[in-house]
Order: structure tokens, then sequence, then C-alpha cells
């Protein structure tokens, strides 16, 4: 691989990227905010998933209500004048200004209580809420809520650590919880490569009160209630609204929390104080140092990424392998002219094929292998794999139907059967019109993995949104993301010339085409 050349065509593009995005001004509000009547037909930024488009619509007049994934995209969005306001928890808000101070609290709209869910319905789900409520009630009777509230809500940084130990090697059931740490502090977030914050040490300590072992799934917010009501997750929490609404569907513990809800702006006077104090204190490339050291070197951060890395890989070539042998299988069934395999085969590629991937690994991990226990990165790898074998049996009949059916007849009259005819002859021409497809669809399906955060996977995507949560930075880890995927693609990308190149049938030695046939 020429890695100069390599450097010659990344340099340029990160530079251009970086001065792009630090050129480009912000927009501004219609205007100056002081009350939520100023909000009036503006756009402000919620989480998806939670209650809090409802309770805009209900304290905000002609709102335009726009969705986000993560509270880091929401604070960006301010940043960035694409919405006017965001509305969200109290202690969220709390935690957003650490790193963004000119975001102010404009007004408490609500309060709430916060609570963990169970499925509805289901005996062992009532059994279970039964012992956390009992769990909460001892640990408010015996102040262990006061001290994990003190902990996560304190200033002690050193303090916010959780011991595993007692629920990783234990000889009790199993439990699997919900959670999201993109929702941020304090609630459910990562440091140092683990999942910490108020709700996960509550349920850690419950767990171990109980001598169950913990197993942590991490999802998106919106994903915590599809993972329990599905059966696949236990418990869920991450600083979950408890309402009348949500009651309907789901079984939810006695609060843990209490709170409200606020609506944040931005504060434009201290935005232009802190532009002014930065703008002679730190220069562009003192600056870019400082995004780099927060994204990979604090917290030993690169290790997320790393594994983020690894997951993508093997998601990735695992699912091409399966995939290949899927696809190679059913066209060999079917080329024959089988009309009931031809029948089945063209509906389930068509089933595939016709919906969006994100759609059908959501099917496969909530509802088809919801109660099997397979664990996020396997689904992603049968889902994948699915995906990829339709491509592989449309790219067969492709590159087959382009070869002249006088050259299996050529191939008859040398003496060989059908099968050795479709591999010696067949195959081998055929693979020269299917490879530079097959190129391009691996480059489509390394960058179609980036979903796969949908169904608690830690991705390299997933893992740049959950740095970008503790950082509040967008710009450097989606550059860095970038990057990485572009290097990984052309990796791939370059093992599927080699093997094109060793295929290329004008390559061939005649010695080698005519092996096995006795000539004179």
């Amino acid at each position: 691989m020429d890695f100069s050349r390599l450097k010659k065509l990344i340099c340029p593009f990160v530079v251009m990227m970086l001065l792009f995005g630090t050129m480009i001004p912000a927009a501004a509000t219609d205007g100056e905010i002081n009350s939520l009547e100023d909000l009036k037909g503006m756009k402000v930024g919620v989480l998806t998933g939670t209650v809090f488009d409802e309770i805009t619509q209900e304290n905000i007049e002609d709102v335009e209500v726009c969705y986000f994934n993560s509270n880091s995209d929401i604070a960006t969005a301010l940043d960035e004048g694409k919405i006017a306001a965001y509305v969200t928890d109290a202690p969220i808000a709390r935690s957003i200004k650490n790193a963004h101070e000119d975001h102010v609290v404009l007004k408490q709209i609500s309060s709430e209580d916060y609570g963990f869910i169970f499925k509805k319905n289901d005996s062992q789900s009532a059994e279970l809420c039964k012992q956390f409520n009992e769990f909460l009630a001892e640990s408010r009777e015996n102040g262990l809520l006061d001290k994990i509230d003190a902990k996560w809500f304190g200033k002690d940084e050193s303090a916010m650590v959780i011991d595993y130990s007692a629920v990783e090697n234990g000889n009790g059931k199993t439990l699997r919880f919900a959670t999201s740490t993109s929702t941020g502090e304090p609630f459910a977030y990562m440091k140092d490569g683990k999942r910490v914050g108020f709700d996960i040490e509550i349920a850690v300590e419950f767990c171990k009160s109980y001598g169950y072992n913990l197993e942590i799934d991490d999802y998106d917010f919106a994903g915590i209630i599809s993972a329990v009501q599905s059966g696949m997750d236990d418990f869920g929490s991450s600083c979950i609204t408890i309402t009348e609404e949500r009651k309907k569907s789901m079984l939810f513990s006695d609060p843990d929390y209490s709170g409200g809800t606020v609506v944040v702006i931005k504060d434009v006077c201290a935005e232009a104080l802190a532009t002014g104090v930065e703008a002679e204190e730190t220069g562009f490339f003192a600056s870019l140092g400082e995004s780099f050291v927060k994204t990979f070197i604090k917290e030993s951060r690169w290790r997320l990424f790393l594994n983020g890395i690894v997951n993508t890989m093997f998601i990735t070539v695992v699912s091409i392998i399966f995939g290949t042998i899927i696809g190679f299988s059913d066209y060999l069934i079917c080329r024959n002219g089988n009309k009931v395999a031809n029948s089945v085969t063209n509906v389930l590629v068509g089933i595939v094929q016709g919906m969006p991937v994100v759609v059908l690994l959501m099917i496969l991990f909530y509802i088809v292998l919801g109660k099997t226990g397979l664990g996020g990165t396997w689904v992603a790898v049968i889902g994948f794999s699915l995906t990829f074998g339709a491509s592989v049996f449309k790219m067969l009949k492709t590159g087959v139907g382009a070869i002249d059916k006088g050259q299996n007849e050529a191939a008859f009259a040398l003496g060989f059967n059908s099968t050795r005819a479709f591999f010696r002859v067949i195959l081998p021409q055929a693979s020269y019109h299917f490879l530079p497809i097959l190129r391009s669809d691996i480059v489509t399906h390394i960058k179609s993995t980036a979903i796969v955060g949908y169904i608690a996977v830690q991705d390299l995507t997933k893992i740049s949104d959950i740095v970008r949560t503790r950082t509040y930075e967008a710009f450097f880890p989606l550059v860095a993301t970038a990057i990485i995927y572009f290097l990984l693609e052309g990796l791939l990308v370059l093992i599927v010339k080699k093997v094109q190149i060793l295929t290329d049938k004008k390559r061939r030695a005649p010695e080698k085409i005519l092996k096995g046939i006795k000539t004179k």
C-alpha cells in the first residue's frame, strides 16, 4: 500500500475540513430571548425518545421541535445556531454547562420523577420490580441512596467510580440492564472506558444486594424502552421520566430521583466574552491539540476507539465471509433452474434488500432474536451477512449471465461435467465482471455498519458518539472517525484488488487453464 500517496490525499482533506469548520460563523437567533414567549415559532431541540417534545409543545406556542440522538448533538446544535434553545432535565443541563459556560437556563417548566422500567404484564418482571422497590425503600432508610446521590451530584471526580466485581463473578442469575451513555452526566456516561453514573450505580447496588450478576447493554436513549419491552433486557434506566402514558406500556419502579425539566438558551454576552478571551490566549493549532487530547488521550479514550475499530472490522469481515458463503450457496442451488429454490430465494432477497438495514437489524434484535439472549454484535453479523449474501447472489447472476453459453458447451466438449465446467471455466470469467461490483459493495458494507449502535454495539461510530457526550465537541471526534473509516475502506479495497488481479483471466497462464486436460 502506497502510504506516501495516502498521506498526500489525507492531509489536504484534514486541513480543509478543520479550516472549514472553524471559519463558518454560527447562525444567530431572531432577536434576544428573555422569556418562553420569545421562542414562539423557533426551533427547540429535544432528545429522541423522551417526553420533552410533549412538554415543549405544552409550554411554548407554535414551536418547531427538532429531535437529536444525544445531548452532545443538542448542545452543538445550539452553539451552531441550528436551534434557539433545548429542553432537558435540570441535572443534565448542569452537566452540559460544565463544557458550555454560555448555556444558561431560561426557565424550569415542569417537575418530574424518574424511575427504572420493567416489562409490563410479565410475572417475572413484576417480581423483579417488587424486589427493586424493596431495595429503594431500604436504601432510603439506611442512607445508601443519599450517598449515591452525593457522589454523582458532587464535585469529587476521584469518587465517581463503580466497583463491578461483586456483580461480575457471582453464581447468581444474570440480569441485563438497558441504559444509554449518550444521556451523559450524572446519570449514565463513560469514564475511563467504563460505564458509570447515578442510575448505573443504583443498578449495580441492587444486583449486589440480591446476589445477581449484571450485564449492561448500551443503547441510544430511544432503544431502552424497546429493549425492555421485547424482553431483551430485564430492566432499564437512564433518567427516564415517569408519565401516565408510559405507565400504560411499561412497569415503573418507585421514583429514584426527583427533578425538573428546563429550557436552555445561549447567553450571547457570555459567548462574546469567552470568544474574546480565547482569541487572545489560544491559537488554532493549540486549540486543535487540546481537542486531540480530549478526544484520544484523556481517560485513555483511544482505547475506546480501538475497541470500536475492532468491533467494526469484526462485523464487517465476518459478515462478508458468511454473506459470501450464503450468497454463493444459494446461487449454486438455483443455477440449474430449480423453480422452488429460485422462487424462495427471490422472495427472501427481495425482503432483505427491500427494507432499510437499520430496520432489519432492529427486527432481528428486538423481535426475531429478542428472547435468545444473543448479543448485538452477533445479531449485527447475522443481519449484515443476509444483506451481503443477497448482494453476492445478484452479483453472481449478473456475472455468470454475461458469459456466452458457448463457453459452457466448449467445456462439456472438453470432457468437463457441469460442476467442473462452472468452477474451472465459467466462474473465473464471471469474476472479471462481478469483482469490481464486489469492491464497491465492500466499501458500502463497512460504512453501513455505522448503524449498529441502534442495537447496543459499540462500533466506531457509537464510540464517537460516546466521546462527544463526554467532551461536548463534535468536530474533532467526527473528523477523526471519518479518517479512520477512510483508512479501513482503503485496506479492504486493497485486498479485493489483489484478489481481482489473481483471478483476471488475462493474467492466467495457458498451462493453468488446461491443467488436467491431455493435449498432444
